[in-house]
């Protein structure tokens, strides 16, 4: 981890120094001071950037980190001068600057109105100012969805959280209501781009109807229990956007894929388990559930019948042979990784083998099932080995079938 940021006061380097509030005359609390990378996952070698956090004291043993949404490289960072060697370096630190100005803001209102005993309790919102806020936190908790969707759901949770205008009920107003669309809307999140560097990306209109989607679901939830009016609602309508091509691989990339062998070990056992998805079509969360023990072989073909963990939906998939081949070295035994960590070496393999695209998990599933469609596997087939609930979700890998055998015979002239 960076040691803490003395903040520097010339312009030319970002401006400040530690922020402290003496609210009682006794000792110099709330503090606060910018650090980088205290979870220790920063890699120039790897190519992993790190956030940049405020971190709050309220006492010598009491702290609190606030994320800045910014991510750079270690080789980006200076105790001295923030973000340095990045193409949007100003931009980044006024970000960092803007954060600081918004926290000190709020440590400000919380020892004004917690003057007697400022603490980490001065920083939190208090039940009673929060309490549609709490409501959406108890409803995630008993919501009978996977752990992975509840993730996407205490997102939303944290953006109202930043967002500060709808905490109570009588706050979820139709205005109020666009008003917070239209601000993650302008929201722009850091994201590592093919380049190696830190980009900043806007948010996806997909993006904002998978929020609001979630939004309408505890707003109605409230209305159902009267504790919100019925017509906020009203008239409210966010489009989807336009669907994103699904990206996947060709088969000359996945012959790439299959053949380059990776330096590091790390990579290359990231090589391998994607291998095994673009062979089977599961998805990270069932690639990683499911026991490959179980597997059958019926008419000399190796089949996983199971469920998938998400839908439920009952699957019969028919594990292509490179795959197989794979599963046996590892006696059946999928060696266990996060979907973050794995993700986050997707691009770097891709890199390696020579592939121009943005990689992640669901790639495989994608290329599993054009592949088989390029290769005379009738739809049918295709939507039971991938366990879609509708017929009309696997044509749209038919249609990117279509594209890539068309994309073969330009390649013939």
């Amino acid at each position: 981890m960076k040691k803490k940021s003395v903040l520097p006061s010339d312009f030319a380097a970002p401006k400040g120094t530690k922020v402290r509030f003496n609210s009682c005359n006794v000792m110099c609390y709330p503090k606060l001071e910018v650090v980088y990378d205290y979870k220790h996952k920063g890699s120039d070698e790897t190519l992993t950037p790190a956030t940049v956090w405020l971190r709050v004291y309220f006492s010598r043993t009491q702290r609190k980190y606030i994320s800045t949404g910014v991510m750079v490289l270690p080789s980006q960072w200076s105790d001295t001068y923030w973000v340095v060697n990045h193409p949007s370096s100003l931009a980044l630190n006024n970000l960092i600057r803007e954060q600081i100005d918004k926290a000190i803001v709020t440590i400000r209102e919380a020892v004004a109105e917690h003057s007697d005993m400022p603490g980490t309790k001065a920083m939190k919102v208090d039940r009673s100012d929060a309490s549609f806020l709490d409501f959406i936190y108890e409803q995630i908790k008993i919501a009978d969805i996977s752990e992975a969707t509840k993730k996407h759901h205490r997102t939303l949770h944290a953006l109202l959280t930043e967002y500060g205008k709808m905490r109570k009920y009588e706050q979820v107003t139709k205005s109020n209501i666009m008003a917070f669309l239209y601000w993650i809307g302008k929201r722009e999140i850091m994201k590592p781009g093919l380049d190696g560097k830190v980009h900043a990306t806007k948010i996806k209109q997909s993006t904002i109807h998978d929020h609001w989607k979630r939004l309408r679901k505890y707003i109605r939830i409230a209305q159902g229990e009267q504790l919100i009016p019925m017509h906020v609602t009203a008239g409210i309508n966010v489009d989807r956007g336009e669907e994103p091509e699904r990206e996947r691989l060709t088969d000359k990339e996945m012959e790439a894929w299959l053949t380059t062998r990776q330096l590091l070990p790390h990579l290359e056992m990231v090589r391998l388990r994607f291998i095994v998805q673009m062979g089977t079509g599961l998805s990270y969360r069932d690639l990683m559930e499911k026991d490959f023990t179980q597997c059958e072989n019926i008419n000399g073909h190796t089949v996983l019948v199971d469920r998938r963990v998400k839908t439920k939906e009952g699957f019969f998939c028919v594990i292509l042979p490179f795959a197989v081949e794979i599963l046996r070295q590892w006696d059946w035994q999928i060696p266990k990784i996060s979907n973050v960590d794995y993700n986050k070496f997707l691009d770097r393999v891709a890199l390696n083998c020579g592939i121009n695209k943005h990689i992640t998990s669901h790639v495989a599933r994608h290329t599993y099932a054009c592949y088989c469609l390029r290769h005379g596997v009738r739809i049918e087939a295709v939507k039971r080995a991938l366990g879609h609930k509708k017929l009309e979700t696997t044509q749209i890998y038919a249609r990117l079938a279509d594209m890539d055998v068309l994309e073969a015979f330009e390649n013939m002239k």
